[in-house]
């Protein structure tokens, strides 16, 4: 079942859920908008609205650039790691 709700901004919000077992709790949603032709997806509403926020500041040109790719993998290059007990580890 999707529900769809146009929202402020012109916005159509559409979300629906996927059961992954028989468990009614163990499921996955899916929240997509739609505008003028733009469709953004995300599997949660903030995810959702930063999406849009990006569009209506970069314009049609809102997807991550190359340079921001390239910090985000530095980043997560250098982070730490840390176990399931929360102890730092060695990196490989």
């Amino acid at each position: 079942m999707k529900l769809k709700k146009k929202i402020s901004k012109g916005f159509v919000v559409l979300m629906s859920t996927h059961l992954v077992s028989d468990d009614v709790w163990s499921a996955v949603h899916d929240y997509s908008a739609e505008k003028d032709g733009l469709f953004f997806n995300a599997t949660n509403l903030e995810e959702l609205l930063g999406l849009i926020a990006m569009w209506e500041h970069r314009g049609d040109s809102w997807h991550a650039q190359h340079d921001e790719v390239d910090v985000y993998h530095n980043l997560q290059d250098d982070s730490p790691i840390y176990d399931k007990d929360g102890n730092l580890t060695e990196k490989e």
